[in-house]
């Protein structure tokens, strides 16, 4: 299924070097620490009973790359049918030789996260893993919003980024990769790293907002490609391995809950504490 896209500059970049994204999004085949982190989560809410692991969920995977986190999920899921949505074709069909072992409970939709191509109150569950990043403030807004619009009441978006909870900046950086495997220049991406009261305003209409701090305590295998994470990491002594600069900031798990509109409005930034979790 192909529905309306905006054909942006972090598109242009993943289709510009194919083999290059191919190669980063086929690397979560393997289960990634945040992955680990998440699915503590998720166990967590089903031994407290308030997600059942054997309901036939209906589960949304957004901007899904090449599908690896609905493949892990399927395995904790095993009734739930899923939906991988991404606006970039080559990432689907990824997706789709990945997840062969599930095809019978996936659907593998082409199309946008600020104009997702859902019904109203459709689904328990919604994932946007490392999504956040990639867009501004204004765009984000959008995206939380549409996201809002297809979960159920009480349904979950669990999404992980990388949050500023040290000051009340939020950091944006552009950056043109020169030293791509393709040999091309000129591609484009951005980061953005959101304070908590940003994080506070974007989900004022979920009734909660609970936030965990992602910090693991390994080494993680240097990888062959290149990235932003390569300027923000500090080599060790073994010169495979490489460990995330405790100054550069770390990763969050967020989960947020949907709510009625009408109780919505009682969210806002007075209902949360701080620190390294918030909740209603």
């Amino acid at each position: 299924m192909k529905n309306n896209i905006q054909r942006d500059d972090y598109l242009k970049a993943a289709q510009m070097d194919k083999q290059s994204t191919k190669n980063y999004f086929a690397k979560s085949v393997q289960k990634t620490e945040q992955q680990k982190a998440l699915e503590s989560l998720l166990l967590d809410s089903i031994n407290a009973v308030k997600l059942d692991a054997n309901a036939p969920l209906r589960i949304a995977d957004l901007a899904c790359g090449g599908g690896t986190l609905s493949f892990h999920l399927a395995h904790l899921f095993p009734n739930a049918h899923f939906y991988l949505l991404d606006y970039n074709s080559d990432g689907l069909k990824l997706a789709q030789e990945i997840n062969a072992p599930f095809l019978d409970r996936m659907e593998f939709i082409e199309g946008d996260l600020r104009a997702l191509p859902f019904s109203d109150e459709s689904f328990d569950l919604v994932f946007c893993w490392g999504v956040f990043l990639i867009f501004d403030e204004k765009m984000l807004s959008e995206i939380v919003e549409e996201v809002r619009r297809v979960l159920k009441p009480h349904g979950s978006l669990y999404a992980s980024s990388l949050f500023n909870t040290e000051f009340d900046v939020d950091l944006q950086c552009e950056f043109r990769d020169l030293t791509r495997e393709s040999g091309k220049a000129g591609i484009w991406g951005r980061y953005s790293t959101f304070s908590l009261p940003t994080m506070q305003k974007l989900l004022r209409n979920y009734a909660e907002f609970c936030i965990h701090e992602f910090n693991p305590h390994i080494d993680f295998p240097r990888t062959t490609h290149r990235g932003i994470a390569t300027y923000s990491v500090r080599v060790l002594e073994d010169v495979e391995k490489i460990k995330v600069d405790a100054d550069f900031g770390g990763a969050f798990v967020g989960q947020m809950t949907n709510v009625y509109a009408n109780n919505a409005q009682s969210a806002n930034s007075n209902d949360f504490t701080g620190g390294g979790e918030m909740q209603e």
